[in-house]
This record gives C-alpha cells, structure tokens and sequence, in this order.
C-alpha cells in the first residue's frame, strides 16, 4: 500500500476515536446487553466515567470493586473555580462506602482494604 492510498484509507479516521465510537453507539449498545456490569477500581471511577456505562446498558446488576481508600477520581478544576469539586473528586463508589452502602468489605493486616458493592 502507497503512502497515497494509507492517508487516503485512514485520514478520514485520525484523531477521531470518539467520533467512531459515537457513530457505532446504537449498534453496541442495541447488541450488547450484558447481565452483569464488573467495574473493577471502581474508587478511581468518577460519575462522568460511569454515566455511559448506567445510561446505556441495562445490566441486572452492576459489581463494583475497589479500595475506597486508595486512588480518587482525577479533577482538573480546582475548589476554587468549581463548586462542586468536592463532589467530583469522590468517587461515586467511596459515597457508597461512607454510606455503608458497601455488600461486603474487610480489612487485614497482610490484604488490602477492599469492598464491592452489588445492586
């Protein structure tokens, strides 16, 4: 393949994932349909990141893993240019957890805190 038919096959495609992914949005999600939703470091997750996978797929149940007490969602903003940085920079999965919204978690001295939450 010339340099000429590459730009010409992939050009159209560059910088453009979202796009893709977008336009190929109602065929993943009208085939797809899981039963169970596994979202692993789900502390890390933020509601921005979670939003698509709760609005788009009706799972019967969603599995959320994590130590609430390691890595947080990352937030750009600041408390000081966003009043709801607070908000934003806890995890949809540790507001769970300080509501003793937790299915099971324990600690150990020689494990890792961990927690799930089912629903």
């Amino acid at each position: 393949m010339s340099i000429d038919d590459y730009q010409a096959r992939y050009q159209p495609y560059s910088g453009s994932t979202d796009k893709i992914l977008l336009q190929s949005q109602p065929l993943v999600t009208g085939v797809f349909r899981p039963e169970l939703i596994v979202i692993d470091d789900a502390a890390h997750a933020s509601e921005a990141d979670l939003w698509p996978v709760f609005a788009n797929y009706d799972a019967r149940g969603y599995l959320m893993i994590g130590d609430p007490f390691q890595l947080h969602p990352v937030v750009e903003s600041t408390p000081q240019n966003n009043p709801l940085y607070a908000v934003s920079a806890t995890s949809p999965f540790r507001r769970l957890h300080m509501n003793e919204c937790c299915s099971a978690c324990w600690t150990s001295s020689t494990a890792w805190p961990a927690c799930w939450v089912i629903w």
